[in-house]
């Protein structure tokens, strides 16, 4: 275990700290502790709960300084921001389920699916306003070869 301002990490969960931190190369924007706890807890859920040992999460996105989130089109006011957002890769249909376990499980409060993209945005930013719905689903038909 690992003590991140206080707060126990796992190793493993404490390893994919340079996942998410910013990724710009210029600012030195962490993810929150608070997020990495959560992470951690998805990791001993799928694994504990669901039974599936060999989980171990990505993502392509945590935190994000000002102009990173700019660059990338993020919202003004998103909880990248703060740290204490993810964007993570489901590589199969089975992760997918997994993750929504948890995040249904866990009360995660904001959370959307990208259908089509292959990763899920989910946040716990109370200090931010919350803009959009606590839930939404965006389907890219493009992906599926899906002709409205």
């Amino acid at each position: 275990m690992v003590d991140v301002n206080g707060i126990l990490i796992s190793d493993e969960a404490y390893s994919l700290m340079p996942m998410l931190n910013c990724k710009c190369g210029k600012c030195k924007n962490e993810i929150n502790p608070v997020f990495l706890y959560l992470v951690d807890s998805q990791i001993r859920h799928v694994r504990e709960v669901l039974g599936r040992k060999t989980f171990s999460p990505f993502f392509t996105c945590g935190a994000r300084c000002e102009k990173h989130n700019k660059d990338v089109g993020g919202a003004e006011n998103s909880a990248h921001l703060v740290g204490m957002a993810g964007d993570q890769v489901f590589r199969s249909i089975f992760e997918f389920d997994w993750i929504v376990s948890w995040i249904y499980e866990t009360r995660v409060q904001r959370k959307i699916f990208y259908l089509g993209r292959k990763f899920i945005h989910w946040d716990f930013a109370y200090n931010t306003p919350v803009p959009h719905p606590h839930e939404w689903i965006k389907v890219y038909p493009e992906y599926f070869n899906i002709i409205p």
